[in-house]
């Protein structure tokens, strides 16, 4: 066993709070991002911070463990160490600025202030090592602990940005903390590269290391608000969306222009019509959010909706984003969340769902709170529902909160694209989806006339073309099909 003089007892005491100060920042960090994770449904990269804090935990623990039992340790044993802690902070730095960047946050100009540390990080031993003669190895050892500052610094300039921008109490102390804690841990490289310089004893460097690492060991102290009230704020809120833009654009007009900054109501008795405006709209650049009774599933199906978040109204547990009708406080919680940021398209989709749940004047205030905050904003809310469900009193009072939207149903086509309409339908009836070939055969037209006139139909919002492997199925929408009910005749003499 390893001598009890007290030069080693002290060197002991240091690596085993060296340990704790390394690791505990980043094992919070790990419970905090899973946490959010399992809370929210987002993906935090709560791995790349798990796989970080083992490697912060290995590196002093392995020196410590030398030491005590063979008394001393190896120098180049502390330089792989200390790359081994670094490797692991850059990990979790890394996976900061992952999580930091999922959350369209950015660090603004926080990134000069690293970039400068940085440049210390490695100038300082450089200069110490040109002036006195410190081995090379003592020289990479010191850079080395000094970017592992550097990067665990960003991980508490990280949590302070998220904490800032979602911690609804005591921001302040949240926000405060994590950026308190990342001015003290600039004092541990400080100590550490002074003790260097000034060419101290073994006793001298210990002495200083253990200030140093007291220094660190209080800036993880001043973090943990800021790590609890997240932790606090995650389980709160519930599901967090991200808003993403669908990957295919249409290059063709909006059938309905919108005003940005209002709040729509649409009448429907099928959800077709209202998520097709969601569909044309977030494939015009448009962030989209669908809060809805219907499967998730089916409706990304049928309607193509690849990373358009949706949101299942539902008391089921599944894996789905799912939010519970009476939740009304959680669901504007969510709602305020997505308006962060620019462009946005909200569809709420059975809003007579919502009332059923609650009560008429609940669900209004809540309209009303949310009209507000569009208002304030460049999205655009859609509420649809089924108005026979309710008084005319009350429809009253949502149509003095929503502009109504009048879909235009009354629409003439061309005999050409009549007749096409008439095919898919017939099609369908039999459970039957067409495709183009199919049409072209039908009607003995080239495929470039069949694309045209079929593109024309999806763009009047009367039929839905779903992708079926390499080609497209042809599907009658709601609108479609009330055209053919409602027998409106192709205009003759037009052949398209």
């Amino acid at each position: 066993m390893g001598n009890f003089e007290p030069v080693t007892t002290l060197y002991s005491a240091i690596k085993i709070l060296g340990v704790l100060s390394w690791s505990l920042p980043i094992i919070a960090l790990t419970l905090l991002a899973y946490a959010i994770e399992y809370y929210t449904k987002f993906k935090t990269y709560w791995n790349l911070f798990l796989t970080a804090s083992l490697m912060a935990i290995l590196a002093p623990s392995f020196t410590s463990y030398e030491h005590w039992i063979l008394g001393e340790i190896d120098v180049t044993h502390t330089l792989a160490a200390d790359l081994f802690l670094m490797a692991g902070t850059m990990l979790a730095g890394y996976a900061s600025l992952k999580l930091l960047k999922f959350q369209n946050l950015k660090l603004g100009k926080t990134r000069v202030t690293i970039k400068v540390l940085l440049t210390l990080a490695i100038a300082s031993p450089t200069i110490i090592y040109v002036i006195d003669g410190i081995t090379i190895s003592t020289f990479f050892d010191t850079i080395a602990y000094n970017l592992s500052i550097v990067f665990l610094i960003i991980v508490f300039l990280t949590l302070g940005k998220i904490a800032r921008e979602y911690v609804a109490h005591h921001k302040a102390l949240a926000y405060g903390g994590a950026r308190l804690g990342a001015a003290l841990l600039l004092l541990d490289p400080v100590q550490r590269n002074y003790a260097l310089f000034a060419q101290m004893g073994i006793t001298g460097k210990n002495i200083a290391g253990g200030l140093a690492l007291l220094t660190h060991f209080t800036a993880n102290l001043f973090l943990l608000p800021t790590l609890l009230l997240l932790l606090f704020e995650a389980k709160e809120r519930g599901i967090h969306l991200i808003p993403t833009l669908e990957q295919g654009e249409n290059h063709k007009p909006l059938k309905y222009r919108l005003k940005k900054g209002c709040a729509y109501l649409i009448r429907e008795h099928n959800p077709d019509e209202s998520l097709a405006l969601l569909t044309e709209y977030v494939t015009h650049k448009f962030h989209g959010l669908c809060i809805t009774r219907g499967s998730p599933t089916e409706i990304r199906a049928k309607y193509e909706l690849h990373t358009t978040p949706i949101l299942w109204m539902t008391n089921a547990e599944t894996d789905e984003k799912t939010i519970k009708p009476r939740d009304l406080k959680r669901l504007k919680t969510i709602l305020e969340d997505f308006l962060r940021n620019q462009g946005n398209f909200i569809l709420l989709q059975r809003l007579d769902y919502l009332i059923t749940q609650n009560n008429f004047n609940q669900v209004l205030t809540f309209l009303q709170d949310i009209s507000d905050l569009v208002s304030n904003t460049d999205a655009i809310l859609v509420v649809a529902l089924d108005t026979t469900t309710l008084t005319r009193q009350q429809q009253a009072l949502l149509t003095q909160e929503l502009e109504e939207i009048e879909l235009d149903s009354n629409i003439t086509l061309k005999e050409s694209l009549y007749e096409i309409l008439l095919f898919v339908g017939g099609e369908n009836k039999k459970r039957r989806s067409p495709n183009i070939k199919s049409v072209m055969t039908e009607f003995t037209i080239t495929k470039a006339t069949a694309r045209k006139r079929l593109y024309e139909l999806e763009s009047l919002g009367l039929i839905r073309m779903v992708k079926d492997g390499r080609s497209k199925l042809i599907e009658l929408s709601q609108e479609g099909e009330n055209i053919l009910k409602a027998k409106v005749g192709p205009m003759r003499g037009e052949t398209g």
